[in-house]
């Protein structure tokens, strides 16, 4: 099979089921809005949504995108999308005039730059050196297509034309309201002499006013005078109109559709390099099968990095490392003690994984889940207590449902709005399926008792500003301290220290 996408093994079209349920939690929507929005003309957003479930797909991804970020390899797409852009410019232009010829005309103008758009795009191929196959297999495709006879009389067409159009020469005879336009005049030209006449007059203020920008709309005058000039030369007129209704639509659809594929690379090394000069790390994760060891050294929550202002904020990276055996995480600490962030990056390492890109950390491990759910606390304001409980329990019986051992199930504070003997057996009862399924859990909970549900249990909990001498969390691996819940009530009736600090100070 030849070479028809980078993203893709098989050649199929992204097949996006809509926005994810877990998109709005993990805060996916505003990672996917940063990073399309210097290319919003390519509509790339669909490509962020659609994971892949194979391994070897991902992997295909990973090797593409090593060739793309080689310096002069991401340079040179970068040069060939914008040339790319001009070209459609062009035709996209040429819609909108009324002159027949200066319509045909434009084809010709993007055909020259889509053909030295290849050239130079060949160039780079060739002289890079390609490590991933379906790049090659682009660089063959490339050379096949600019050696196919569509390709080669398509050229020798517009050699052609160019020739007819370049002895298209005619004087123009102006008098009063008269414009006779005629054979190209034997008498000398004297445009010079006219122009060195006149720069006398120039002086420090002619010289530093801006040339006008051509136009390519035409008035009437100038419409007359080259429906004059079609009469002298009826060759080069007529060949380009058929030039211009034979090729009408040029642009090779394989071309094209990696001029657009390439941006979903580009546009995440777009954000890479945002992280990157702020001193944080992205990296190829290993990619395993689930029930092995999965982890992450200084991993970040990239949503929360894009709200980062002039390096003034601090973004806190986390660590995290699971044994097979391991199957739950719980997450307890303080309020905005880091908890709800770190489940977010937990969840954006495995779906940015997932896309067969590289992933926000030093150095990670992970499998492919077949499917991510989320249950985060409802923004919406409940009246009654019994209705908050009831959507809880609702939303997390259809999770395990449906489930399997290849997912991966975030939850966040669940059950905050029953007591706590009722919150407790809720939680041991939700983990006992979550165990009988091996599902990968994360739980973000004030139920400091369920931090030894059992030896496939792991214990995470924020590590105290005081702890660190400074005003941010880290969630580290280590046994609960029985204090979340007791936080959680002296929160809700404003009792901490720090509202009581913010009493005496008022």
């Amino acid at each position: 099979m030849g070479f028809s996408s980078i993203l893709f093994q098989n050649g199929r079209d992204v097949q996006p089921a809509g926005t994810p349920a877990y998109s709005a939690d993990l805060h996916i929507h505003q990672i996917i809005e940063a990073v399309c929005a210097k290319r919003s003309v390519y509509h790339i957003e669909d490509f962020y949504l659609e994971r892949v479930l194979d391994q070897g797909e991902a992997v295909y991804r990973q090797q593409i995108m090593r060739d793309i970020d080689e310096k002069e390899i991401r340079q040179g797409l970068e040069s060939f999308s914008a040339s790319m852009r001009t070209m459609k410019q062009i035709m996209d232009r040429r819609n909108q005039l009324y002159y027949e010829p200066a319509m045909e005309r434009e084809v010709l103008s993007a055909e020259s730059v889509y053909a030295e758009t290849l050239a130079a795009l060949m160039q780079l191929l060739e002289s890079a050196s390609l490590q991933s196959g379906e790049m090659n297999g682009l660089k063959f495709y490339l050379k096949d297509y600019l050696s196919s006879s569509i390709f080669t009389e398509m050229q020798e067409h517009a050699r052609h034309l160019k020739s007819l159009l370049d002895q298209v020469r005619y004087s123009l005879k102006i008098r009063g309201n008269v414009i006779e336009v005629a054979p190209e005049s034997s008498a000398p030209l004297l445009d010079q002499e006219v122009k060195q006449f006149f720069k006398k007059f120039e002086g420090d203020f002619a010289r530093g006013q801006p040339h006008p920008a051509r136009s390519v709309y035409l008035n009437s005058v100038e419409t007359r005078i080259l429906d004059q000039a079609s009469i002298l030369y009826p060759e080069a007129f007529e060949a380009l109109k058929k030039f211009a209704e034979n090729y009408a639509s040029f642009a090779d659809p394989v071309i094209t559709r990696f001029e657009r594929e390439v941006q979903f690379y580009l546009a995440w090394l777009d954000l890479m390099d945002y992280f990157r000069t702020k001193g944080f790390y992205f990296c190829d994760p290993v990619l395993t099968e689930e029930g092995e060891t999965v982890f992450a050294e200084q991993a970040f929550d990239m949503a929360l990095g894009l709200q980062m202002k002039n390096g003034k904020d601090t973004l806190v990276t986390n660590s995290f490392q699971l044994a097979p055996y391991e199957r739950i995480v719980i997450v307890t600490g303080p309020n905005q003690g880091g908890k709800t962030t770190f489940a977010r990056l937990f969840g954006q390492i495995f779906l940015a994984g997932g896309l067969g890109l590289p992933v926000p950390g030093l150095k990670a491990q992970i499998f492919l889940p077949d499917q991510i759910f989320t249950h985060f606390e409802r923004q919406e304001k409940e009246t009654a207590i019994h209705g908050k409980l009831e959507d809880d329990i609702l939303r997390i019986h259809k999770i395990t449902h449906d489930m399997t051992g290849k997912s991966i199930v975030i939850m966040n504070e669940m059950f905050s709005f029953t007591s706590l003997e009722d919150a407790l057996w809720l939680g041991r009862k939700i983990l006992d399926k979550m165990t009988a399924c091996r599902t990968l859990c994360l739980y973000v909970t004030f139920l400091d008792a369920l931090a030894s549900f059992g030896d496939h249990t792991v214990s995470m909990s924020s590590r105290m500003p005081d702890e660190q001498g400074q005003h941010l969390y880290q969630i580290i691996r280590r046994p609960a301290d029985g204090k979340a819940y007791a936080m959680r009530i002296a929160e809700k009736y404003r009792i901490t220290s720090q509202w009581i600090r913010r009493r005496i100070q008022s």
